[in-house]
């Protein structure tokens, strides 16, 4: 009896766990939804339009990320159930920010040496563009579609990594279709521009998985790659020519190898002490 007893409620602990992670799962697509479209939604509010004409240029660049950063704590609240201040570290924000930084500029050096000898600075440059471009766009991106979403479906609700990645990633890529650039583009180049920007949406959710959910190194990653797209005239669109993908293509292997070593010498560390209670 005590053991029928013991198997229900394992099936009943069982039971309930897959409830809570299609529920998380749910919540998460549900949540990434209405971010995408509040833009939508609230440019159709006059008094929304009008108050964010009136801000200031760092404000208005940050309107987008604040208001995602919303939608995220609403919906791990909504689940979890979790003290506000810990939304920043389920998202990877109080990860080590030097270290995502100082990542992501090695790991896209490749990218600046190519673009230093075979390209020139654009003339055109910008600061509020570099700003936007290289920054608060990239840290918008990076927490809804990688901290959020793809968290929420690989850490909580139990999706293979490479699902849950290469599901984020296509869907990263296949919204960048909105862009008007993109829509100028002829379908072959669409397409093209589609799949570059999906590998580099799974990449970038590997790495955030490999470096300890630090949404920083992701961040960084994307960042200075856009960064020196923005600096250099690399291409006039996402899909450019063999200088920009071959740089990109060395960036991410060297993106790849970086990890790896750091993941290697992470479990080289955490299997000392072991070592050193072995008799010898």
């Amino acid at each position: 009896m005590i053991k029928i007893a013991n198997q229900q409620e394992n099936s009943d602990s069982t039971n309930k766990l897959f409830v809570k992670k299609i529920v998380i799962a749910v919540v998460a697509i549900g949540i990434f939804i209405i971010a995408i479209q509040s833009k939508h939604w609230l440019s159709e509010v006059d008094w929304f339009t009008s108050l964010l004409k009136a801000l200031p240029t760092w404000a208005r660049l940050a309107e987008q990320p604040m208001r995602w950063l919303l939608f995220c704590t609403c919906g791990l609240l909504i689940v979890h159930r979790m003290k506000l201040w810990r939304v920043f570290a389920e998202l990877g924000m109080t990860k080590p920010i030097h270290k995502g930084i100082g990542f992501g500029f090695v790991a896209t050096l490749p990218m600046f040496i190519v673009a230093l000898v075979f390209c020139h600075v654009r003339k055109d440059l910008n600061v509020v563009d570099l700003i936007g471009h290289a920054a608060t766009y990239v840290f918008a991106e990076e927490l809804l579609f990688r901290g959020y979403l793809f968290g929420q479906l690989h850490r909580k609700a139990g999706w293979n990594l490479w699902l849950a990645a290469i599901s984020v990633g296509v869907l990263f890529g296949a919204l960048h279709l909105v862009n008007t650039v993109v829509q100028k583009m002829h379908i072959g180049d669409q397409i093209g521009t589609v799949a570059i920007i999906s590998t580099g949406g799974v990449l970038f959710a590997w790495v955030y998985a490999k470096w300890d959910c630090n949404l920083w190194a992701a961040v960084s990653l994307h960042g200075f790659m856009n960064l020196w797209f923005a600096i250099f005239e690399m291409g006039d669109n996402p899909l450019g020519g063999w200088i920009l993908n071959g740089s990109r293509v060395l960036s991410g292997v060297l993106a790849v190898l970086i990890t790896l070593y750091f993941l290697r010498k992470r479990r080289a560390n955490q299997s000392a002490p072991q070592d050193k209670l072995q008799p010898g």
